[in-house]
């Protein structure tokens, strides 16, 4: 029998389960949002350099940062699900059966270094492009486009810092079971 505390927890877990959802379909179109962009302001921008002998002054400016957001949300992205580029090297080595322990120290790792180039990469906006009041391009200052750095290394750190929990939740359970 169910208590109110379980439809209660039920319930909580449902509506976070629905902004989880809401956020990584916003993470998703956000990503194919700059694809789509940076595809179509390239052609624009070639199409009028070889037709008017120049371009849209802005443009290169923003490609260059469309591809650091492409970049770091595609890494986000990627980690959500754990399918983002690992290197085997290790579990050529060691046996299946601690293929799992190896999981959760690398999504350990991983979460602590991206945790570390979060920080980093604040440090960069906070300390060095906030306060310099530099141009990006029609008026943004240029703090707006890196901010995607911090945001996005700490999103992965999240996520990878969870993949981490999910792996010994799954190490614990199979050690129950025995």
């Amino acid at each position: 029998m169910e208590t109110q505390i379980d439809k209660e927890q039920q319930i909580n877990t449902s509506h976070t389960n629905k902004i989880i959802r809401c956020l990584n379909r916003l993470e998703d179109a956000l990503l194919v949002t700059c694809l789509l962009t940076m595809i179509v302001l390239s052609f624009i921008n070639i199409v009028m350099r070889n037709t008017t002998g120049g371009g849209i002054a802005w443009a290169d400016k923003l490609l260059i940062n469309l591809v650091l957001w492409v970049g770091i949300l595609g890494g986000a992205v990627a980690s959500k699900d754990n399918n983002h580029i690992t290197i085997d090297v290790v579990s050529n080595f060691i046996p299946v059966r601690y293929h799992k322990y190896l999981n959760a120290i690398t999504n350990c790792f991983a979460a602590f270094i991206c945790a570390v180039l979060a920080y980093e990469a604040y440090n960069l906006v906070a300390q060095i492009e906030y306060p310099a009041h530099q141009v990006f391009i029609l008026h943004i200052q240029t703090w707006i486009p890196m901010a995607i750095m911090p945001f996005g290394l700490a999103l992965m750190s999240f996520r990878f810092a969870r993949l981490m929990i999910l792996d010994i939740i799954k190490i614990i359970k199979k050690r129950e079971e025995i």
